[in-house]
């Protein structure tokens, strides 16, 4: 969980590692690189933050500042692109509900008639490793984030039991499912 001492601890560790450009490296001290950096954002969302954090908006300006021309990102900035860190920025936008179609194009043109897919363009063999970075990445799924509510309901969550006409059915009420039925009912 979110709140375990290990992770706060890890997540702490992570924020104050970021560089001023907004990327994160390897090392807590070293360089920057863009593989370090999609994957701390990962790490970041998958504790709680969201696109309105300012870590986040920080390391996702640092990799739209280095997409290469190509739609590919380079392990560091101003080299050739590969796929192994471009499916880590894929991953990353993904994560965050964001679909980069020309890194998705970029990616799709590594991809080989047997369906692995190459590290970079001059390559003539796919790579198992690579095949499977891409399928992990473009396998996360895009979701709209939920309109929230405009004011917080008070919710409890205790199961009510309704009485229709044909039988009682029981109901275990969201915030969502309430502010959506306000909307349609109350308006």
């Amino acid at each position: 969980p979110a709140d375990d001492d290990v992770i706060i601890g890890a997540v702490n560790t992570l924020r104050r590692a970021q560089q001023a450009d907004g990327c994160w490296g390897f090392a807590t001290s070293g360089p920057c690189d863009i593989d370090s950096t999609a994957a701390v954002l990962i790490a970041l969302h998958e504790t709680g933050a969201s696109l309105n954090d300012g870590a986040i908006a920080q390391g996702r300006a640092y990799l739209a500042r280095n997409q290469n021309s190509d739609g590919g990102f380079g392990f560091q900035i101003g080299q050739a692109s590969n796929s192994a860190t471009t499916a880590w920025v894929v991953w990353s936008h993904r994560t965050f509900g964001i679909r980069d179609e020309r890194a998705e194009a970029y990616l799709a043109s590594l991809k080989l008639s047997d369906g692995s897919y190459r590290w970079r363009s001059q390559d003539t063999i796919g790579s198992k490793l690579i095949t499977a970075y891409i399928a992990i990445a473009l396998s996360v799924p895009i979701y709209a984030p939920p309109i929230p509510s405009p004011t917080p309901i008070p919710v409890t969550m205790v199961p009510t039991v309704i009485n229709t006409p044909l039988s009682p059915v029981v109901v275990v009420p969201s915030p969502s499912a309430l502010w959506a039925w306000e909307v349609r009912n109350l308006r």
